[in-house]
């Protein structure tokens, strides 16, 4: 209390608890309160984090009480604030004096109304005698005095400049004085932060308010930084020195001379100390020559030399030159500079004299000489080796001689009769103390027999071969032939596998053998003599057969919540069985037992063991059961361990369910909801945020600033606190996972309960007569709740303290009473208070009043502002007391108010007006007067209207969202309680969305990428719905896709072309289907392959022929729109080279010659022409009766044709147009009338049968062109189709082969049922924004259907097309 702890006194109990909402509540219970209990009371909450504090002061009715003050100390320069703890209840003032004399607030001392006293700079002569005084309106007083000690802080003179060219072994003194502060003070000395030791050498004196640091002999270690520091209770001063001692250079490391090996690195130290710091310069003497180097530069350029920032002189590759005298000198301008001289001496390694590697051969039997010469410094020794191993002398076979001359040293080794054995390399080794060389001979011995000649392979299995070779003719005949085999990557020494055949045989079986394996042989004959020499080494590779292992390593990493990437390794060489040139990779969910969804991809990168694929479009957070199958040219592999892999969290997709709230106080509600449906989850649930705002008054404005606040919960309950009584609140939970926050659910309302009610905002008393008064009140700004009455207190006081008390209770919708029989020339205090089914509230203000006879007029009606919905009824009051009775005169925003309806009775004047307007909205101001203004009131009335529209903007635009913000502008004098956007994509539906009001951006979600958006914004307040905003237009990010180069999109073999799609794909608007068509360069029929590719990393056409020229053609589709490229390329032949091809138009017409091909193309373009005129005049005279109509019957003849055609093929080949899409050229135009013709012609060409509708509807079965047989991967009739955004998670059907292969060759994904089931139903999908096809139907078409009912109306399409 007041700064103190609590007295310990029975009358006290304090105690605390912790309440269910786990908040510690602590309480003090004072007993029998007395007047010295009143004052400042604080409360602290501490814990490891900090610490909390809240003051609340306590007023005990009762004469004034002043507590003891202690004494007061201040420091100079420093504020003080002192207060006075005076308790009681009312205080009329509380004042302070000094030494008698009271201080009024101005100038640097200030006395506030709570008693606190404030000097603002202290000085010296603030010191003295405070008192405080607390003194009631009945002239009761206390009083309290303190003293108040000023304190000086010390302050240190500046003594000036330190002498600062100090010499070893002289004096020196510091000298700090004081100049200023109170006593005690303390004063120490410290060097580098430190207290200066005995150690130092140094001695410390006093004399009075000086310190002097004394040093009577200067050595190195007294250079540094001096602090003098003194301190008293006031505070601490100081002022450093630098000291500085100039020594004279010496050596820390001085030069040595040294040895070394040419090419070697030598260093020669010269580490030097001194103050300042000491210039090094060397001077080397060598080859004849002198040349000095410092670090400033170098007298002469070496790039082997380098001089250190340390001193240290560096040779980096020291050489025969660099031989001499190296001398270091130093100085630093102090005494006498030092220096150094050493010497280097290099030393030669051996070196041979022969360049290259020697080579000998040597019949065997015959003598062998090996020489080698070397040079270098002496003493050089030489030896010799062969594997290894050093080589001595045998006596009479071997020897080694050592010559020696001046320059260079010899030595022989000699072998008198060469064996098989001694062929090999020979090594010689020559050494000496400075380092070693080496030089090589590789000796051959030869000897009969001749090697087998014409190896040959004559046929070859999967698990055998036979070879076959001839042999000329020696003496000794040949008396065996060994076979010997191995694998490509083994050892013939360790691996090899050989077989014997005696006699003069000329082929050998070799079984045993693994498929698809590169094996080597080689044959040896034999004689008496030995073994020939090694001949042919014949490779070849066994035929293939199915693998027989799985692939290796798989790994599964999650790329997305929507993809997985599956890497693995090929299997093992020897259980592949052929070269795998596909693998096929299984996916389903797992815990499933449905069939596996195969995506078979082709081997491109021969030379890479290590191989990827990416799973696009799954469940977000899901895990798929995972195989892969290897396939050779030979058929499928086994099928690998199943492998689970798990994509990425998401944010959940659904809001939390049956959210609701239980009020629980005026302060609090209890709120708890269900989680998301499991399987919108995406992720592991890690909480919820629960937002919640309270709804705006009807008369809140202006509107709050936004209270919108946001709780963390990690359960589905929580307890919401701190809240506004009897207020509903908007409450919203979501959900979030690791990845992400998921959506709010719908608003729910929120009630809190009633609390008892604030005090009433005004309170008027005006003296009516001689014993009675007019009573008025404005409700409460917080009711908290519904006012059950308002009760009037009426206190009479006689000689300043309470007489009587009277209380009177009224209905809530009054706003005024009289009160009559009070006592004449009596003083009395009236306040009011509101009650609410919570109890009673604050009271208002307490207004004095004595009654007496005669008031003059006064107006007892309040002024306040009034808000009233536009087309209803005003009434403003003017109710006034007093004689003679006044005159009432209304104004409106200072003029007279004639305009309105006024009635006049006696005591009362009323404004009225019948229905409110926007105009009406101002200041209304009510005067009475009698001859002149005796009072006025000013009513302030708003009248609530619509709002007008938001202005809005773009804020951020993403490839998927439009975020947008807003300015309210004129809300028409009511708050915002929502908004709602309206947009649309460009030919599309208008959407709509609501959004919160204390919204103040909001971003459009599940955009499509590059498309053009337009949006339009209403707010609504309690009175209704503003007009439309301005329309604003804007793209979201993303273009159309854009079209590898062929080299980055194609790779091409004998009979395939694989093309990789996944470098069409842009991240900002990805690609979401492809068409892809072919054909033969030299024709003109286009072929489709597939008419809706999903994005892959590759899709494979296979089955075409080998070296053929094609045309392909590729059509990618965003949202964005699409693009078109067409490539050629030419299939490798048989060997997997390129072709060169032959034939064609252009060699054609090459062989021809000009003038044959000049008349060839004037006979076509004759033809053409002609043609074109017949065309022309057909169609003028019959342009009503056209071929081909729906009414026609085709001949049996011709049915019977197609059926036959139709039951030729296995898959139907279609022939494509493009479609009328928003992006083709048939929409491409800039006008309105433009527009209307584009649409008039393609009404006029809309197709009346089945048969014509073009593009992907159904078309003509089409022979395949010659070359081009088993060319189409799949079949697809185009459906519509809604390609999903790429938020889009779920796999698409596909269709499914009925066995485990298809007949055609295959490309992209195919669908096998691993259990032998399947079957070949298509899904029908939904519309897609970026193509607007036409759907298949029985006879007429649905757009001819429309046009008979409706027939055109241009309106109709430029309304569509225009916004």
């Amino acid at each position: 209390k007041n700064g103190q702890e609590l007295p310990k006194s029975p009358r006290f109990m304090i105690g605390q608890y912790v309440s269910v909402h786990s908040e510690v509540i602590s309480h003090v219970n004072i007993s029998h309160a007395m007047v010295e209990d009143g004052g400042l009371y604080t409360c602290t909450a501490k814990n490891r984090a900090g610490q909390a504090v809240h003051s609340a002061r306590l007023n005990v009715y009762g004469p004034p009480h002043v507590h003891d003050i202690p004494d007061i100390k201040a420091v100079v320069g420093k504020p003080v604030e002192v207060l006075c703890p005076a308790s009681g209840y009312p205080l009329d003032q509380i004042t302070w004096a000094k030494d008698g004399v009271e201080i009024t607030s101005d100038g640097k001392m200030k006395v506030f109304r709570n008693g606190s006293l404030v000097i603002s700079t202290v000085s010296s002569t603030d010191a003295g005698d405070y008192s405080c005084t607390a003194s009631s309106r009945q002239g009761q007083a206390s009083s309290k005095s303190t003293k108040l000690r000023v304190i000086v802080p010390p302050k240190i003179q500046n003594p000036g400049t330190v002498e600062r060219s100090l010499m070893l072994d002289q004096r020196t003194s510091l000298l700090c004085s004081l100049i200023e502060g109170d006593e005690p003070i303390t004063m120490n000395w410290l060097k580098d932060g430190t207290n200066i030791s005995r150690s130092m050498d140094a001695e410390v004196n006093f004399v009075g308010h000086d310190s002097i640091l004394r040093i009577n002999k200067l050595s190195e270690s007294h250079i540094g930084n001096y602090t003098c520091r003194a301190s008293n209770l006031a505070g601490t001063a100081s002022i450093s020195f630098y000291v500085e001692v100039k020594v004279p250079p010496t050596w820390i490391q001085a030069p040595t001379s040294q040895s070394a090996v040419e090419g070697q690195t030598v260093s020669f130290h010269c580490r030097i100390k001194g103050v300042p710091e000491p210039a090094v310069r060397w001077t080397v003497k060598s080859d004849g020559d002198e040349s000095t180097y410092s670090l400033a530069g170098l007298s002469r350029r070496s790039e082997d030399i380098q001089i250190m920032e340390n001193g240290t002189l560096v040779l980096w590759r020291a050489t025969l030159r660099n031989e001499g005298e190296y001398s270091c000198t130093a100085e630093n301008g102090v005494g006498d500079s030092i220096s150094k001289t050493v010497n280097l001496k290099i030393n030669a390694p051996p070196r041979f004299m022969m360049e290259r590697e020697g080579i000998l051969s040597v019949h065997q039997g015959k003598k062998v000489e090996l020489e080698c010469r070397a040079t270098g410094d002496d003493p050089v020794s030489i030896s010799w080796s062969k594997g290894g191993i050093e080589l001595g002398v045998e006596p009479g076979r071997t020897s080694i001689t050592v010559i020696r001359d001046v320059e260079h040293v010899s030595s022989k080794y000699e072998i008198e009769s060469a064996r098989q054995t001694d062929s090999g390399r020979y090594e010689c080794q020559a050494f000496n103390p400075f380092g070693k060389s080496y030089y090589h001979i590789q000796l051959q011995i030869w000897e009969p027999p001749e090697s087998p000649e014409n190896l040959t392979l004559s046929s070859v299995t999967s698990r055998s071969a036979r070879v076959s070779w001839t042999i000329s003719q020696t003496k000794p005949k040949i008396e065996r032939f060994v076979v010997e085999w191995k694998k490509q990557h083994e050892s013939w020494e360790l691996s090899a596998e050989d077989k014997t055949l005696y006699g003069q045989v000329n082929e050998a079986l070799i079984s045993g053998l693994r498929p698809a394996l590169l094996y080597q042989v080689r044959v040896f004959a034999e004689n008496e003599l030995g073994r020939s020499k090694e001949g042919r080494v014949l490779q070849f590779i066994t035929d293939g057969e199915r693998p027989e292992g799985t692939v290796r390593n798989i790994r599964i990493s999650s790329m997305s919540p929507t993809e997985l990437q599956v890497m693995w390794d090929q299997p093992d060489q020897e259980l592949s069985h052929g070269t795998i040139i596909r693998y096929n990779i299984g996916v389903r969910e797992f815990g499933l037992e449905s069939s596996y969804l195969f995506y078979d991809v082709d081997r491109y990168h021969w030379d890479r063991t290590r191989h990827r694929f990416r799973l696009r479009r799954l469940k977000k957070f899901s895990k798929y059961e995972i195989v892969v199958q290897a396939v050779n040219r030979h058929g499928e592999g086994p099928l690998s361990d199943i492998v689970v892999g798990q994509t990425m969290e998401a944010a959940p997709e659904d809001p939390p369910e049956r959210v609701s709230c239980q009020p629980l106080s005026s302060t609090g509600v209890h709120l708890k909801w269900r989680a998301p449906p499991r399987s919108s989850w995406n992720g592991q649930i890690r909480g919820y945020r629960v937002l919640y705002v309270p709804f705006p008054g009807r008369d809140e404005v202006p509107a709050r600033q936004n209270t919108a606040r946001l709780s963390a919960v990690i359960g589905t309950t929580t307890t919401l606190s701190g809240l506004a009584p009897f207020t509903n609140y908007s409450v919203q939970v979501l959900a979030y996972t690791a990845a992400g926050e998921g959506k709010f659910s719908p608003p729910v309302t929120c009630a809190t309960e009633e609390d008892v009610a604030g005090p009433p905002r005004s309170i008027k008393v005006v003296v009516s007569g001689l014993n009675s008064v007019v009573v008025s009140w404005l409700p409460p700004l917080h009711t908290n709740g519904n006012i059950r009455k308002y009760r009037i207190y009426v206190r009479e006081i006689h000689f300043g303290r309470e007489k009587s008390h009277t209380k009177y209770d009224r209905p809530p919708s009054s706003d005024s009473y009289d009160i009559n029989g009070l006592r004449p020339g009596t003083q009395h205090q009236f306040w009011v208070t509101a009650l609410t089914n919570k109890g009673e509230g604050r009271s208002s203000q307490i207004v004095t009043k004595t009654p007496t006879n005669n008031p003059a007029p006064q107006i007892t009606s309040i002024g306040w502002e009034m808000f009233q919905v536009w087309r209803s009824s005003v009434y403003l009051p003017c109710r006034h007391v007093g004689s003679p009775p006044p005159v009432t005169r209304w104004y409106f925003q200072g003029s007279e108010a004639n305009w309105v309806n006024q009635a006049s009775t006696y005591g009362t004047s009323q404004l009225s007006i019948e229905s409110a307007r926007s105009e009406d909205t101002g200041n209304y101001t009510c005067i009475i007067e009698n001859g002149e203004t005796l009072d006025t009131i000013s009513y302030t009335l708003r009248v609530q209207v619509i709002p007008r529209p938001p202005v809005i903007r773009v804020h951020r635009v993403t490839s998927n969202s439009i975020t947008l913000r807003w300015t309210n502008g004129d809300i028409g004098n009511s708050p915002i309680l929502g908004y709602r956007i309206r947009y649309k994509i460009t030919y599309g539906e208008w959407l709509e969305k609501q959004v919160s009001f204390y919204a103040e951006e909001d971003t459009l979600d599940d955009l499509y990428c590059g498309r053009q958006y337009h949006m339009v914004m209403y707010q609504s307040n309690y009175v209704g719905e503003s007009g439309a905003s301005q329309i604003i237009n804007t793209k979201t990010v993303g273009e159309k896709p854009s079209p590898p180069p062929s080299k980055d999109f194609l790779v091409v073999n004998s009979t395939l072309a694989i093309l990789l799609l996944e470098s069409w794909n842009q991240e900002s608007c990805p690609v979401l289907y492809f068409v892809i068509e072919y054909k033969l360069s030299a024709d003109n029929t286009w072929t489709v392959v597939t008419n809706n590719l999903e994005i892959q990393d590759t899709y494979s056409i296979r089955g075409l022929a080998q070296s053929t020229a094609y045309d392909l053609k590729v059509t990618a589709h965003n949202h964005a729109g699409s693009a078109t490229r067409t490539y050629q390329f030419v299939t490798l032949d048989s060997l997997g080279s390129p072709t060169s091809l032959r034939g064609g138009l252009a060699n054609v017409l090459t062989g021809l010659g000009l003038r044959a091909t000049l008349s060839i193309l004037v006979s076509v373009l004759c033809l053409v022409f002609a043609s074109l005129g017949v065309c022309f005049c057909i169609r003028k005279k019959q342009v009503s009766k056209r071929p081909g109509r729906y009414d026609e019957i085709p001949k049996s003849s011709t049915m019977e044709n197609r059926h036959n055609l139709e039951q030729q093929f296995y898959a139907t080949v279609q022939r494509k147009t493009p479609a009328l899409t928003p992006f083709s050229s048939g929409y491409e135009v800039d006008t309105i009338e433009q527009l209307k013709k584009a649409v008039r012609s393609k009404v006029e060409k809309i197709p009346e049968t089945a048969s014509d509708i073009s593009p992907y509807a159904t078309s003509n079965l089409q022979t395949l062109p010659v070359g081009a047989r088993s060319t189409l991967a799949r079949n697809e009739t185009l459906r519509l189709t809604d390609y999903p955004r790429p938020g889009d998670t779920h796999p698409r059907s596909r269709p499914q082969d009925g066995g485990r292969r298809g007949t055609i060759g295959t490309g992209g994904t195919l669908r096998r049922n691993t259990e032998g089931g399947g079957g070949n139903h298509r899904h029908r999908r939904g519309y897609s924004e970026s193509e607007e096809y036409d759907s298949d139907s029985d006879s007429r078409t649905e757009s001819s259907n429309q046009l008979d009912q409706d027939k055109f109306n241009p309106l109709r399409y430029r309304t569509q097309f225009n916004l």
